[in-house]
């Protein structure tokens, strides 16, 4: 599994936790932000995950970039 991945075209820099479920943004800005995988819907698309991030954005309950830039699992097990 590999622990980092860059997201194409935005200048961030994903590190993944062994489980997978935190990882930690490095922006282009500088700053580093934990997303953190909190589950998945009950109902839906057994897809779909939901995020969240401690960015500005994502404290006041907005999807930022890094929540919605996240590698996929594929990504990460490449």
């Amino acid at each position: 599994m590999k622990t980092q991945v860059e997201s194409p075209n935005n200048g961030l820099r994903y590190e993944a936790t062994a489980d997978g479920n935190v990882m930690l943004c490095h922006s282009s800005s500088g700053h580093t932000y934990t997303v953190r995988f909190v589950g998945r819907p009950e109902f839906g698309n057994e897809h779909v995950a939901t995020w969240d991030c401690d960015c500005p954005a994502g404290v006041h309950g907005r999807t930022c970039k890094h929540v919605h830039n996240v590698p996929d699992y594929e990504d990460l097990s490449e």
